[in-house]
């Protein structure tokens, strides 16, 4: 059957929603509804965020970068990165499997 990609997840009023499409990969699904943010953190692995819908803007060791559908930004292994929804948007998260 074919699908189309953003009906993967789902956004929910005033929440972000998340879910692992396969472990081994771990690929992540995003929903995020206007507003909402994921704080400065970090990840011990490389990963790659793909924005399917709306315009996401990334704050990556103190250089922000706004993307919109269609464009991915690379998240480098343990730098400083944080996002926020400028508008109801979806993103699939692809983190790099350890070397």
């Amino acid at each position: 059957m074919k699908h189309h990609i953003s009906s993967i997840v789902s956004i929910e009023q005033d929440a972000i929603v998340s879910k692992i499409l396969t472990h081994k990969a771990q690929i992540t699904a995003f929903g995020f509804d206007a507003g909402q943010s994921i704080q400065t953190h970090t990840s011990v692995k490389e990963a790659r965020a793909y924005v399917l819908e709306g315009c996401i803007v990334f704050t990556i060791d103190d250089q922000i970068y706004e993307v919109m559908a269609g464009e991915y930004v690379e998240l480098p292994a343990n730098i400083p990165h944080a996002l926020y929804a400028k508008q109801q948007s979806k993103m699939l998260l692809v983190m790099k499997e350890e070397q």
